[in-house]
């Protein structure tokens, strides 16, 4: 039963992330192809979803969707700063279904703590509705918890660095020793 359900889980996230990825709705389905559970990750039109993202050595980089900011650190002392920008519809889906996959709503066992230095450090705050979840973790946190929530910023950085505004920037010009 307990391979089924690991089975299950798997196929679930192969189809959220291939097959349905138009659909709002991912079906977990079990060894007798029966859907055993539905996972709704549309963000609906009128639903507040804000989220606060600073990363990076000293934490200098900032995704602010609420004040419509992001923030590049230079890497020299200085930062570059893009104002009046928003997620598109489909890139603000496109992160909600990530944090759905994330399980961003679940207690999560993160830890600050790193040897390394300097080391990349990330703080995020998740605003969906009227709830809001807070996570702080290091690049040293190697748990699942701790990989998991990485891959989910890695994406969200990713999906801003995309956008043109961004790449117009000024380049990191320095280096941390």
């Amino acid at each position: 039963m307990r391979k089924g359900l690991v089975a299950a889980a798997l196929i679930a996230i192969w189809f959220v992330v291939g097959c349905f990825e138009k659909e709002a709705v991912a079906p977990i389905i079990d060894e007798t192809q029966d859907v055993i559970l539905r996972m709704e990750y549309e963000l609906r039109p009128k639903v507040t979803f804000d989220l606060e993202l600073r990363f990076g050595v000293n934490q200098k980089n900032e995704i602010n969707t609420k004040e419509r900011t992001v923030v590049k650190e230079l890497q020299n002392g200085e930062t570059a700063v893009l104002r009046d920008f928003e997620l598109t519809d489909k890139e603000r889906q496109s992160i909600y279904k990530t944090l759905v996959l994330a399980d961003y709503q679940e207690n999560k066992t993160l830890t600050t703590a790193c040897n390394k230095k300097p080391h990349e450090s990330f703080d995020l705050t998740v605003k969906v509705a009227n709830e809001s979840y807070h996570y702080a973790w290091s690049e040293c946190d190697k748990s699942e918890d701790g990989k998991r929530m990485t891959r989910l910023v890695e994406d969200i950085i990713g999906t801003v660095e995309e956008r043109e505004e961004y790449k117009r920037l000024p380049a990191v010009q320095g280096y941390y020793e």
